[in-house]
């Protein structure tokens, strides 16, 4: 999914590893599911792209909420398969 968002905002991955100070092969592993990213990270990466964190997690986990109707935390509710990112 972050290679679509990356090719949309016209960037390369050496452009993208350049505007958060990171190498381009983290980029290339992280498109390649090689490494995966923290909120942090995925946060930095979405803000150099110009692209809106919730936009990109609905687009993600559509219908998904961070806590259920029944009591259960977030971790109870939300797994994500990283190389669906």
């Amino acid at each position: 999914m972050l290679v679509s968002y990356r090719e949309k905002g016209e960037m390369t991955q050496s452009e993208l590893a350049a505007a958060i100070g990171k190498p381009q092969s983290f980029i290339s592993k992280v498109e390649s599911g090689e490494r995966r990213l923290d909120i942090v990270e995925l946060i930095q990466i979405l803000n150099a792209l110009h692209a809106d964190p919730g936009e990109f997690i609905d687009e993600l986990l559509p219908g998904a909420r961070l806590f259920s109707t029944d009591g259960a935390s977030a971790s109870d509710v939300i797994v994500v398969d990283h190389a669906s990112i």
